[in-house]
């Protein structure tokens, strides 16, 4: 168990890693890229945080075997174009963090999320009406959007920041 000051710098690594993916969520929808900063940031919160064990008794096999198998796969996702660079190492930072026994919770949300991205990706790309609303809004066409994802979709583009996908998956799988 923890002493105050161990309990605490526990929860500040904790609210850390939960910002750093809700940052990068956040620059995914708007540049389409994670930068390599926040995941190698999110690594390092999410190895010092596991080193404080969480208040429980950890069995750091359940936390690093499952988050390298992860990354095996998405790497391999990633060779086969089927998975940004970003999102291939967001993944496995995100399974470490939480650990096999959330994995579902956080596979399934995941998913869910970005076939929602991607069922409004194609309402974006297909629907002239929505194009000419979206175009009318003058913060969708602020110049740190004007690579974005929206802007993106709209031109015809097949992208889907999942990133939003991976931070809403921590999110629940962190709660749940």
């Amino acid at each position: 168990m923890f002493c105050g000051v161990g309990l605490m710098l526990f929860i500040i690594l904790n609210i850390m890693f939960v910002c750093s993916i809700a940052a990068a969520a956040i620059w995914d929808f708007c540049q389409m890229r994670i930068p390599n900063k926040l995941v190698l940031g999110a690594l390092g919160i999410a190895c010092i945080s596991l080193a404080f064990g969480g208040g429980e008794t950890h069995n750091l096999n359940e936390h690093f075997i499952p988050a390298f198998i992860v990354f095996v796969c998405c790497v391999f996702m990633f060779f086969l174009k089927m998975m940004g660079g970003g999102d291939a190492k967001l993944i496995p930072v995100a399974c470490l963090w939480l650990g096999v026994g959330k994995f579902a919770v956080f596979f399934l949300v995941m998913a869910f999320v970005g076939g929602l991205l991607a069922a409004l990706g194609i309402a974006l790309r297909k629907s002239d009406r929505l194009k000419e609303w979206i175009g009318k809004c003058r913060h969708v066409s602020h110049p740190l959007l004007k690579d974005g994802w929206v802007q993106r979709t709209i031109r015809g583009e097949r992208v889907i920041p999942y990133g939003v996908a991976i931070a809403v998956g921590v999110f629940c799988a962190a709660l749940f």
